[in-house]
């Protein structure tokens, strides 16, 4: 019932929204000066918690509007440290609901080169 009550909700968000490309996607989080290759990796990393015609925008809260578990958040943040060789810092830098595009800005914030 509430994967049903997700997918309607989504199909309305949609209706109201253009939905992005990978590409649009990508450039949206380049413009605000995230590296591209830290926005593809969000990108892919969202796409289970979207239902089509939806796709993710960098404005789009993954906690408190699409209701991603915090430890599927956790789980990113460690993949984030293994895909790009990076470390954790010890404190997430960033907002508790952040948007996508805060998000990703908190995984270079919280985390440091190896």
């Amino acid at each position: 019932m509430t994967n049903f009550r997700e997918r309607r909700r989504q199909a309305r968000l949609a209706s109201t929204r253009s939905c992005l490309s990978q590409r649009d996607f990508i450039d949206q989080c380049e413009l605000a000066g995230v590296d591209g290759a830290v926005a593809a990796f969000v990108w892919r990393k969202m796409q289970p918690y979207y239902f089509k015609p939806l796709t993710p925008s960098p404005g789009d809260r993954p906690v408190g509007e699409f209701r991603i578990d915090g430890g599927d958040l956790s789980d990113m943040v460690s993949d984030f440290e293994k895909a790009f060789g990076r470390r954790w810092k010890g404190q997430w830098v960033g907002s508790d609901d952040p948007t996508l595009l805060e998000f990703m800005q908190g995984l270079v914030a919280s985390t440091e080169a190896e």
